[in-house]
């Protein structure tokens, strides 16, 4: 019986959509700069093993979207605030 101890697409799916939800002492790097920072390493990253890659790519670019989104929102309710 031969066993896989590398990571698969779950886990690493997983890790991403945990990126920036943890917050530990002394740091606090936004979720919008780590998922950036991860995307482009995986755009250079060359071993992908056992984990599908434009599964990963996609949901990366989707939380992406989601991230600047939200921070597009944020600014846009500062400079409202600030305006009124």
């Amino acid at each position: 019986m031969e066993f896989d101890f590398g990571y698969n697409t779950r886990q690493e799916l997983d890790f991403v959509l945990a990126l920036g939800t943890h917050c530990y002492a002394g740091s606090s790097i936004p979720r919008l700069k780590l998922l950036r920072l991860y995307h482009a390493a995986a755009k250079a990253r060359s071993d992908w093993g056992a984990i599908d890659r434009e599964a990963v790519m996609l949901c990366v670019e989707e939380e992406l979207l989601i991230e600047e989104r939200r921070y597009r929102e944020v600014l846009e309710t500062v400079i409202v605030r600030k305006d009124n």
